[in-house]
């Protein structure tokens, strides 16, 4: 894999749960920030989507590969089970 790809797509990915995570949280405890609960969850798909389209272009094949992510685990496999065109030497 591309370094500067795979870790982009980490960073991206992790930003996302962390948004899911605080959007989830906001619904589950009442408080005056729950009005931003739907909002926060939501601005984690794009994020999502970014990180999956560096991870396809960190594997060596085209970033929009990435989009696969939006049928959720199914896709997330897929992306997986790419072959890796950028081998990292051992």
């Amino acid at each position: 894999m591309l370094p500067k790809q795979k870790q982009k797509a980490f960073n991206c990915i992790g930003a996302a749960l962390i948004l899911s995570i605080v959007g989830f949280a906001l619904t589950v405890i009442k408080t005056p920030l729950a009005s931003y609960a739907l909002p926060v969850s939501l601005s984690a798909i794009p994020v999502f989507v970014l990180g999956a389209c560096a991870f396809a272009k960190a594997k060596g094949h085209h970033w929009a590969w990435g989009f696969l992510i939006l049928t959720s685990l199914p896709g997330l496999f897929a992306l997986m089970m790419f072959s890796d065109k950028h081998p990292e030497k051992a």
